[in-house]
């Protein structure tokens, strides 16, 4: 199996910019002297409540652009313009599969931790 470094890499800056606001809210709280839950109680809510709506809207879009290129794909008679559109739906359920189930773990890790 060959690794898509391109996905790999935009999967890890995803994933950076949701640890960043997070290192940035929390390292100062620390350093002032805070309690642990103090810092953390907020941080953990925002992160379920935001995993919830990405989770949703994800899912949302995925579906609406879903259902764009298979309603494109019927009204083409072009072989190559309905060949584009089903390879354009793989890629958005893929998508759509990535953003939901990162929404849901983001939600779980917020609800466990």
């Amino acid at each position: 199996m060959k690794i898509n470094w391109t996905r790999v890499g935009s999967i890890a800056s995803m994933g950076a910019a949701v640890a960043a606001p997070v290192l940035l809210a929390a390292v100062p709280a620390f350093a002032a002297g805070a309690n642990v839950s103090q810092v953390t109680a907020p941080i953990l809510a925002t992160l379920k409540s935001g995993g919830v709506a990405v989770a949703g809207l994800g899912t949302a879009g995925g579906g609406f652009m879903t259902a764009y290129h298979a309603l494109a794909r019927n009204l083409n008679d072009d072989p190559q313009a309905v060949a584009h559109h089903t390879a354009s739906i793989k890629k958005v359920l893929v998508g759509t599969a990535i953003i939901a189930g990162s929404g849901l773990l983001a939600s779980v890790a917020g609800t466990i931790l």
